[in-house]
């Protein structure tokens, strides 16, 4: 390919925000303990037993393969960092719980030699990639930073311990899935551990290193005269686009979020659609489908068979190479359509009618309870089960608890993201579509093609070299290995391995090994030092970044305590009392469990707030809803849980919720839910603690039953009278030994500088009812982010900022 003629070389957005004070050196993963204590035996016949219940059998006319390497799953990129390979594990816990590897050849995959990695990836960019240390690297903080060699470090793609191992396995999977179906030995292969599509020939790009996608198409290219390649990922293919940008042998299609300045990674514009120059052959073979946010099951298949038929009919490809990145369902944390499993996996099963040899890959997806429903749900297409299997998660699946209890995820298909705004109306989609079909206009039908030799190594037989890499590997990480399998191991493990000639599964735990700094519950009282952080994650690489050190209780949003699951061990690794908020009186677009909220108990939005809505506190349901977030607090190590708006009775002829609420509604409600609070255990061995959020007058009644409370400008407003204070009306909370949190909002700091004289004085030196209390100074109601400031040390002292990033 031209270089020079290849547009997308232009700075582009970046996958993440990059961030100067990042430090980018992430370790190897290592997990706490075993995967589990289950009976080899039991588990295997929970499994076979499973599928002879489902009716889950071999499929009749084609055989289905899956590849995988287990080694992969328990590398790490960093606590903080979005793409986890543990999803892999948690995905193939799910497939083999149902019982699918019955249905299947399961293979192993070794990994990819720097030969095979040098079919498409240039001897330096490798030999880097090899030898790069985990170390500092210059920060490309606006994606031009001339310094980054080969685009390495940063917070897109960071450099971590057996990062040239992951890489090479990836590419593996892949390579040993378009193996089989070169020898005829599958029909559709299955390497979730695939689809890193961003990375070029010698760059990095979108936490992709190894293009294992390009590498495993050249191999189809072998013996398949054409190939389809299709990318149902969030992003854009642009590493597998620009790989055969000039071949009419390839053709792909990709449909994506595009928003050229600040979605990455900012190409595949409608009329992006290969060279210019007519002469070239890849003409008119990159198709790109470009998306707006909130895109819909119902439009998206529509779209994605009236697009992909036409392909089918003009290319008429040999063999299909499908992209299922998950980042395009609801709730990702990357993404932005609005797909539900069901949506996702139409496109599986579509593709599949054509009865043409097919690649699944992985790819994208950043939450990863719904990358395993994804991949899980599209296995069971390929082996023609979709319709067999239960929708409810098996009892005896491994880590079923990453799916949030079955009570508020029940469901193998079903998955709970926050909804956004539709813009894709019926005539944009009209407008795509035509323009696809103007495009294959000028495409060949069905171009003839050279066949090229079949090598000898097409069947992975280079025994001398894969010895001869597995000493070497042995040699170099045995301390890693032996770490690995004394931490990793299990019977289930074993057992797994019997189901088929090259073995399955090999599971991860999720964590991150931090050692658990006992917590001093002597500091427990009234005056307590605190910080809160709602909006934002805190960022928790290590206990450096728990900032500031003398804030002994944190209170943080059980939200991203749930998503990022290494963010309560560090604080416990810190030594921090953890408190986790939830909204307690109102339902929010983004929370996880809003189906679970019956459509009567939903009333009018906070004013000021559309997307938050009142609740019906005296519904059962609502009350059961919340008691499982209580129980996913417990679980999670939060020590006790902050719920927020419960003081939204009727008065002065007001009727803030739409159901007429009394303020003795929300005191049996609170009492209901300290009940259940404390008679949950922690992970401290202690019940968990609640507290109360404002709400003065009905404090005397909850004295006895509240272990803290957490107050928002108490102190009133200074400038005006829109809000009295009432801090004198907690200090029977003081009195009984718990601790009050104070947060005020001073309008001096909400530029982000220091607290005026006058409002310190107002809110850190006068006192007003508030003795005893725990303070801290924030920027806005709107704005509990990392920064904050103590009082008692002048209007410049105090002054904090805890690491955090964009979650």
């Amino acid at each position: 390919m031209d270089a020079n003629a290849y547009r997308f070389r232009a700075p582009k957005p970046n996958y993440l925000p990059h961030r100067a004070d990042k430090d980018d050196i992430v370790e190897e993963y290592t997990p706490l303990g075993k995967a589990s204590e289950l009976d080899e035996a039991r588990y295997l016949n929970k499994c076979k037993r499973t599928a002879l219940e489902s009716g889950i059998t071999r499929p009749k006319g084609y055989t289905v393969s899956f590849h995988c390497n287990p080694e992969m799953e328990k590398h790490h990129f960093g606590q903080t960092h979005p793409m986890k390979p543990w999803r892999l594990t948690l995905s193939k816990s799910l497939i083999y719980s149902y019982g699918m590897s019955f249905a299947m050849d399961n293979y192993i995959a070794r990994a990819a030699t720097y030969e095979e990695l040098n079919d498409f990836h240039s001897d330096d960019y490798l030999d880097f990639l090899g030898t790069v240390l985990p170390e500092p690297v210059p920060r490309d903080v606006d994606n031009a930073n001339p310094d980054l060699k080969f685009n390495l470090g940063g917070s897109d793609c960071p450099l971590f311990e057996g990062l040239y191992d992951y890489c090479s396995m990836s590419a593996g999977g892949s390579l040993d899935a378009a193996r089989k179906i070169c020898a005829q030995q599958s029909d559709i292969a299955v390497s979730w551990g695939g689809g890193l599509h961003h990375a070029k020939k010698a760059e990095a790009s979108g936490f992709c290193y190894i293009n294992d996608i390009v590498l495993a198409i050249l191999q189809l290219l072998r013996c398949y005269p054409r190939v389809l390649y299709i990318d149902i990922d969030v992003h854009h293919g642009d590493g597998v686009e620009e790989a055969f940008y000039s071949t009419d042998r390839v053709m792909t299609v990709s449909f994506h979020k595009y928003d050229p300045l600040n979605f990455f990674p900012g190409t595949g514009g409608l009329d992006d659609n290969g060279p210019k120059n007519e002469h070239n052959p890849g003409a008119h073979h990159a198709i790109n489908v470009p998306l707006n946010d909130g895109i819909t099951d119902e439009q998206y298949k529509w779209l994605f068979e009236n697009v992909i038929g036409q392909c089918m009919e003009k290319f008429r490809p040999s063999a299909i190479a499908l992209q299922c990145g998950a980042d395009s369902l609801a709730g990702d944390r990357l993404g932005r359509f609005n797909l539900q499993v069901q949506g996702h996996g139409a496109c599986v099963e579509f593709c599949k009618k054509f009865n043409v040899p097919m690649i699944l890959f992985g790819g994208g997806g950043y939450t990863p309870r719904n990358v395993a429903r994804a991949w899980a749900f599209e296995t069971s297409i390929a082996i023609n089960c979709q319709d067999k299997i239960d929708p409810i998660i098996p009892t005896h699946a491994p880590w079923r608890e990453q799916f949030r209890y079955e009570e508020l995820f029940p469901t193998l298909e079903q998955i709970l993201g926050e909804p956004r705004a539709n813009r894709n109306p019926q005539k944009r989609l009209n407008d795509l579509v035509q323009h696809v079909t103007e495009q294959l206009r000028f495409v060949q039908a069905a171009p003839s093609v050279q066949y090229q030799v079949i090598p000898p190594d097409l069947g992975g037989l280079r025994e001398d070299v894969e010895e001869k890499l597995k000493e070497e590997r042995e040699a170099e990480n045995d301390s890693i290995r032996k770490a690995r399998e004394e931490a990793v191991g299990s019977a289930m493990e074993l057992s797994l391995l019997a189901l088929a000639p090259a073995g399955i599964l090999g599971l991860a735990t999720p964590s991150a090994g931090l050692s658990r700094r006992a917590v001093d519950w002597s500091k427990w009282k009234p005056g307590v030092s605190f910080q809160i952080i709602l909006h934002e994650p805190i960022k928790h690489d290590s206990t450096a970044d728990i900032v500031p050190a003398n804030a002994d209780v944190w209170d943080i949003d059980l939200q991203h305590a749930d998503t990022y699951r290494d963010m309560i061990p560090t604080l416990k690794a810190a030594g921090k009392i953890v408190i986790c908020y939830f909204n307690g009186g109102a339902v929010q677009d983004w929370d996880n469990d809003i189906a679970e909220f019956p459509d009567e108990a939903i009333q009018k939005p906070l004013e000021g707030y559309l997307d938050e809505r009142y609740l019906d506190i005296r519904n059962s349901k609502v009350v059961d809803v919340m008691k499982a977030r209580l129980d996913l607090a417990a679980s999670l190590g939060c020590d006790g849980v902050d719920p927020d708006n419960i003081d939204a009775w009727a008065q002065d002829d007001e009727d803030p919720t739409g159901f007429n609420l009394k303020a003795s509604d929300y005191t049996s409600y609170l009492k209901a839910l300290a009940s259940h609070a404390h008679s949950l255990t922690t992970q401290e061995g202690r019940a968990l603690m609640i507290g109360q959020k404002n709400a003065p007058e009905i404090a005397p009644d909850l004295v006895s039953t509240v272990d803290f409370a957490v107050l928002e400008t108490c102190l009133g407003t200074r400038t005006s009278d829109e809000v009295e204070p009432f801090c004198s009306e907690f200090q029977p909370v003081i009195a009984a030994g718990h601790p009050v949190f104070q947060i005020e909002y001073p309008l001096s700091v909400r530029n982000g500088v220091s607290i005026s004289q006058v409002d310190y004085n107002y809110f850190c030196v006068n006192k007003n009812g508030n003795e005893g209390f725990s303070e801290v100074i924030k920027h806005a109601s709107e704005q509990v982010d990392g920064w904050g400031q103590f009082c008692g040390l002048g209007t410049t002292g105090g002054r904090f900022e805890t690491p955090t990033f964009d979650g």
